[in-house]
């Protein structure tokens, strides 16, 4: 199994005041972990509130009901929609946002790990959480995240929480199997995946009164999952509930809530896998007040406020066969010791690939619960969490131990020679000079603002180093340039002032070590403008070359010798 890349967004609810018009809910988006470098921000802007974005979780539930009544699973004209509302979700993110997301997968690919997506929602902002986050689509990528790498997962922070292993995966399963009287039959279901009769990781139960059965098993028994496999109905006066059986073999309508409160008397029970039609769904019937829609997310909130620790629910319906290949591409991958999360992915795949089923990989997801972080708070331990502990601080800090041993030598060396000596050693003059070329180099290098709108300009995903190499290099350069006329103004007026004739060697070191560090950040300064300059960079002629040998000898003369020949220049320009 692939390694994975953790990435954590936390949705918070926050009061926003307006000038004219009193103030609004939004909803702000936290990135917490994720691999690269950026900074989240608000979620939704003016105007925008969580109503807009139901809007595709009623689209999303139309769009199934349809293709379902029509049978139509099939085709990439089926999928289109889908990828059509999950454009909508990525583009509500902040771009800061999708931009983290997009160079956390770029990084992932070019180190061989899956990403696993984790959304964390805070009580004040669980009216997102049943939004289809599955259908998560990169518009430039062109994937969906669910179907890549870890997937992703729902959080809720509950201050009762277990803590949860990164490879958590349930040991001991019973399974309830439901199929009461005047119910359609789940004959097609029980061909396929973990069922009764078929062996696999599951203790089934089945017959008539289920209820009494399944207390009777986990009384006696220390199962840590439950798989139940029922239908279930939603949009009723008592909302979701799943069809056990009564002790007549009739429908005995058990709702989530009746669920969490059997299961709250077995807390060694921390897995529930709910193979049932709508258990994710809370559609409140339009009769009801507002004030009773207090559950969002379906069972799948009730239960893991009642104490169950990961849950994996049907967002809608599901067709029998999706449902049955689902479950057992699941546990199969379960039975290898792989995490949840990555195991309900692989089943998706299976799904999509396997039955050509452009719909019902989508309506699988999982939740669990998460202890919040403590309010306390140390401004040292955070400024060094998030200035000094931050993915690739050992690249940055090696960088700059190169550029200052760099410097040092540099600065050494120059030290060494006056306006009258430097003929005595030209060449080594000359070598101290062109080697301070490596210090934009190492300036662009460290510097990563813009680089992931560069490769996307450019269409680099997945290569940002390319658009990074050339255009931060090229800026680096423009500034570079500045700086030495700088660094040659200060020489002159120390000379023509007659303070260069009383300077030591160490009081020209200083100099020229304080020079080149100005060298190096005006050069920082320009790889941080590249995306400015990179009007200018086309503007003169250059092109980003792709491909051919004789390309990348002119990338080499354009990116190096020019630079290079104009400090030489200056440097003549100085001798004489």
């Amino acid at each position: 199994m692939r390694r994975t890349l953790p990435v954590i967004l936390q949705f918070r609810q926050q009061t926003i005041s307006l000038r004219h018009s009193g103030s609004t809910e939004q909803y702000q988006v936290e990135i917490i972990q994720a691999p690269g470098r950026g900074w989240g921000g608000p979620m939704l802007g003016a105007g925008i509130d969580a109503t807009h974005l139901q809007t595709v979780r009623k689209t999303y539930r139309g769009f199934l009901a349809r293709q379902q009544t029509g049978d139509s699973k099939a085709g990439q004209w089926t999928l289109h929609p889908l990828r059509l509302l999950g454009n909508k979700l990525f583009q509500a993110l902040p771009q800061t946002v999708q931009a983290r997301l997009q160079e956390a997968q770029a990084i992932a690919q070019e180190q061989t790990f899956n990403l696993t997506i984790t959304l964390i929602f805070e009580p004040s902002a669980l009216t997102l959480v049943d939004l289809p986050w599955e259908l998560l689509h990169d518009p430039n990528g062109r994937f969906f995240y669910a179907l890549r790498g870890g997937g992703i997962v729902r959080c809720l922070l509950l201050p009762t929480a277990v803590p949860l292993a990164a490879a958590y995966y349930p040991q001991q399963i019973v399974g309830l199997w439901a199929e009461p009287a005047g119910v359609e039959s789940l004959a097609v279901r029980s061909k396929t995946g973990p069922a009764p009769n078929k062996g696999g990781p599951v203790t089934w139960l089945t017959g008539r009164d289920s209820l009494a059965r399944l207390k009777d098993v986990l009384d006696e028994n220390d199962f840590d999952g439950l798989h139940i496999t029922a239908h279930g109905r939603t949009g009723s006066a008592t909302d979701f509930a799943l069809a056990l059986e009564d002790e007549n073999g009739r429908p005995h309508w058990f709702g989530p809530a009746q669920l969490a409160l059997l299961l709250s008397d077995y807390p060694a029970l921390r897995f529930v896998y709910l193979d049932v039609c709508g258990a994710g769904e809370n559609q409140k019937p339009a009769s009801y007040p507002e004030q009773l829609y207090v559950s969002p997310g379906g069972a799948a909130t009730q239960l893991l406020g009642g104490g169950v620790t990961a849950v994996v629910v049907m967002q809608d319906n599901i067709a029998q066969a999706a449902a049955g290949l689902l479950a057992a591409a699941f546990y199969q991958h379960i039975d290898r010791g792989v995490p949840i999360a990555i195991a309900l992915t692989q089943a998706r795949r299976s799904v999509q690939l396997q039955l050509n089923d452009a719909i019902h990989w989508s309506v699988p997801a999982v939740y669990i619960q998460q202890q919040p972080a403590p309010d306390e708070t140390a401004p040292a331990a955070d400024w060094i969490l998030d200035q000094i502990a931050k993915p690739g601080i050992g690249k940055v800090l090696l960088i700059l131990w190169i550029m200052a041993l760099l410097i040092g030598r540099i600065s050494f060396v120059l030290a060494r020679f006056t306006f009258e000596t430097i003929t005595d050693q030209p060449l080594l003059f000359s070598a101290a000079i062109v080697s301070s070329s490596l210090i934009p180099i190492l300036a662009a290098v460290v510097t990563h603002q813009g680089q992931n709108k560069l490769a996307t300009t450019y269409d680099l995903a997945g290569n940002e180093w390319r658009a990074f190499l050339l255009h931060k290099y090229f800026s680096a350069f423009t500034w570079n340039m500045l700086a030495w006329f700088m660094i040659a103004g200060v020489w002159l007026t120390l000379d023509w002032s007659g303070l260069a004739a009383n300077l030591n060697q160490l009081g020209r070191q200083l100099v020229w070590a304080g020079g080149l560090w100005s060298l190096a950040l005006a050069a920082h300064s320009g790889a941080r403008q590249a995306i400015r300059q990179d009007l200018l960079f086309r503007r003169v002629g250059f092109v980003l070359l792709r491909g051919t040998f004789i390309n990348l000898l002119l990338l080499i003369f354009i990116l190096v010798v020019v630079p290079l020949l104009i400090i030489w220049l200056l440097v003549t320009i100085l001798l004489l």
